[in-house]
């Protein structure tokens, strides 16, 4: 493995890394369809970057497959459980997307020029990134959400305090 590809890995998990401790922290003001959206790109972008990687370095494409799919799950997965039940299936088709789509371009690259496509896995990857922090930005900046969910009876509660208060002003 090459110098630039130790720093390359790197720079990859910083910035995956720093999106989604913002992420992460800014929870609370995203609406379920936004959770759904952080789990599928944190689980694709990371199962894409651990496959092309992978594939990079061994060579080796059945393992890059596999170590990229399920690190693209456990990555995607706890953020699209914020989304929910259609949250979570994000994550985990997000992550084995990812892993088989990078495992297979980090593979096909050999006979290619290997600095050229470096320089477009490392464009992909921080656009990935700087768009998924520009979303929970803009999220952020319109004030709280739903995400994270009122028990059930509570929500009952004010459903049924919202119905008496219309009967009142029907009086």
């Amino acid at each position: 493995m090459v110098i630039s590809d130790a720093v390359g890995m790197v720079f990859i998990a910083g910035l995956i890394g720093s999106v989604a401790f913002y992420t992460y922290r800014s929870r609370e003001y995203l609406d379920d369809m936004c959770c759904m959206m952080t789990g599928m790109v944190f689980g694709t972008a990371t199962g894409f970057a651990v496959g092309v990687l992978y594939a990079l370095a061994t060579r080796d494409y059945l393992w890059a497959t596999i170590i990229g799919s399920v690190i693209g799950v456990v990555v995607g997965l706890p953020f699209g459980r914020l989304g929910g039940t259609l949250g979570r299936l994000e994550g985990i088709m997000g992550g084995v997307m990812g892993g088989t789509m990078g495992a297979m371009i980090g593979f096909m690259m050999f006979p290619f020029d290997l600095n050229v496509f470096r320089i477009f896995f490392y464009a992909v990857m921080i656009v990935f990134m700087v768009e998924l922090a520009y979303l929970v930005y803009k999220m952020k900046k319109k004030g709280k959400s739903c995400c994270v969910k009122a028990p059930v009876h509570q929500v009952h509660e004010e459903e049924a305090q919202m119905g008496k208060e219309e009967e009142k002003a029907k009086i």
